[in-house]
Parts: structure tokens; sequence; C-alpha cells
């Protein structure tokens, strides 16, 4: 994959191939966390995603180190438990936005991205058939989950500066506001802030004054908040 065909890119399972090799397991969870937040938001925490928003907690602990073994443990016992509980009731294919969040509760980072992503794209679009993997691009929630990619890994092709003396307290406090709320209107106002304390690189200001969008594990938000 090219850099010009990384900025335009709808295939977020090509983006991901690409990715493989480097990405960190905590960007990767985070990407798989964004996907299912997308499917919730849509669907509502009800029927079979009663339990989605504690799928999610359990994700978001696990990118940041922040959860303990036996919490992820309890996450995917309980989303498994939720599968046969579905499939003995049912006796049908699971649902997809429902196989999004048991894609995404994987030990792996890698396929638990792709698959959640994949799932993801299938619950919130309409297409005509259930669709392989390979024929999911191109959608309109693969084109957001292809700038939530973006967002989270920025340009693979090339780092852009940026000086730790930009992050002054009001910076900081702006960033980790964003992180822990999803309060993503304040991207504008940091970027404010970081140009205050003398922040001139573009990529950066023009990132947080974007339309977006924008999930945990921004890039930006990483750099100020030290994350990786």
């Amino acid at each position: 994959m090219t850099e010009q065909e990384w900025s335009i890119s709808a295939d977020p399972t090509r983006m991901l191939e690409f990715l493989k090799a480097t990405a960190s397991d905590r960007k990767l969870r985070l990407f798989a966390s964004a996907c299912c937040d997308r499917v919730l938001r849509a669907r509502g925490a009800n029927g079979d995603l009663a339990d989605a928003e504690d799928y999610l907690t359990a994700l978001d602990r696990e990118a940041d180190r922040i959860g303990s073994p036996e919490e992820w443990d309890a996450a995917i016992e309980r989303v498994l438990g939720k599968r046969w509980e579905i499939t003995d009731r049912t006796l049908d294919a699971l649902e997809a936005d429902f196989c999004a969040f048991l894609c995404a509760l994987d030990n792996d980072p890698y396929p638990a991205a792709v698959y959640a992503s994949v799932n993801a794209n299938i619950a919130l679009s309409a297409f005509p058939r259930r669709p392989e993997v390979n024929e999911v691009g191109g959608s309109l929630e693969a084109v957001v989950q292809a700038g939530l990619l973006r967002d989270i890994f920025g340009d693979p092709f090339r780092s852009p500066f940026f000086d730790a003396a930009w992050v002054s307290s009001t910076a900081r406090s702006l960033a980790e506001a964003a992180y822990e709320d999803r309060a993503w209107d304040r991207l504008p106002i940091l970027a404010d802030a970081l140009e205050d304390a003398g922040c001139e690189e573009a990529a950066v200001l023009t990132h947080l004054r974007g339309p977006g969008p924008h999930c945990r594990g921004c890039w930006v938000v990483d750099l100020v908040l030290g994350k990786e």
C-alpha cells in the first residue's frame, strides 16, 4: 500500500493487513472497540447486546493495560456464554452486531480488529447478502472505519514533529477529558491550546480541527498524553 492509497482507502481489512507488522496491540484493540462502539450507538444496549457496554469497558481497559487478567477472562467467558445462549435459543447463525463484540474479545488483537471491523460493517450496512471478508470494502461504514484507522494510526509513512514543550497543563487536561469521555468536540480547543504553546505543526493542528471521525487512540491525543 502506498501513502496515497492509505490516504484515500475505504478498505479497512486491507489497511489492517498493511499495518499488521507494526501496529501495537493497544491501537488494534482500540480500533476494535471503536467499531463496536458504533454498533452500540446504532443498536442500543438491549436484547443480545444487553452487556455491550460492559464488553466495551473490558476492551478499553485491556487496551490500556489497566484491567486485570481476571477481568478480561470474565468478559470473554461472558460473551461466549451469550453466544451459546443465542444459538440455543434461535438455532440460527449469530447476528453480525453481536459477532462484532464476540470477535473483538479475542485474545489475539489482530484478528480481533479485523473481524470486529468486518462484522460491525455488515451489521451497519445494507448488503444484499452476507458478504465475504474481502467484499466489505467500499461501504459507507467501511469509509467511516477507514477514517478511524487514519485517526488512530495517522500517516504510517511519515511522523510529524511533536514537541513535548507544547503540552501545557491546559492541553493535557483537554486531552485527558477527550480520551476518558470520548468528548471529541473538545479537540479543536486542544488544537488552540497546543498552538498557544507554540505548536505550528500543520498535520497536528489540521487533524484536531478536522471533521473526524475520532476515537480513543487518536494519534494526536496519544502524543499529548504520551501513549503509544
